[in-house]
């Protein structure tokens, strides 16, 4: 299995626990439940931006221009979902608010990835190359438990 194939799998798991946060109907007094749970999404989604950051986007690292401005575009997405997680994670109120808006970004980030970006890689880069970086990214996921990643 490819990196790509790999990531559009995480978008699946990802958008599906969103979608179940944004569903739930929390009572007010028990907003600290929803906080944890956007905890958790938080980590996974960290997880994932941080994993395309040190294995997908450098693989398309000068294969041409027009992906240098697709790359940069990216990254920039990825400071803006980092900032609405810790965001998202705060208690009080606006924690609904805050999901969706959360929500929002990363299903637009999602949606570009899957029709710029990655048609972009299938294009560039060659199969076995994707292939490898599957691998990577297997042995990545196994490492992750070892390694403290930040809530």
């Amino acid at each position: 299995m490819d990196i790509i194939d790999i990531l559009y799998g995480e978008h699946g798991m990802l958008l599906r626990i969103l979608e179940a946060l944004e569903e739930y109907e929390m009572p007010k007094q028990r907003w600290d439940t929803e906080i944890a749970a956007c905890r958790m999404a938080a980590r996974l989604m960290r997880s994932h931006a941080d994993m395309e950051d040190e294995l997908l986007f450098p693989a398309l690292v000068g294969r041409s221009d027009y992906a240098t401005v697709v790359l940069e575009d990216h990254k920039a997405d990825h400071f803006v979902i980092r900032k609405l997680l810790r965001e998202a994670e705060r208690p009080g109120s606006g924690a609904p608010e805050r999901l969706r808006e959360l929500a929002t970004a990363i299903r637009n980030h999602f949606e570009k990835e899957e029709g710029i970006l990655f048609p972009m890689m299938r294009n560039a880069i060659p199969r076995g190359e994707l292939e490898k970086l599957g691998e990577a990214t297997r042995a990545y996921r196994r490492m992750e438990k070892y390694r403290k990643a930040p809530l």
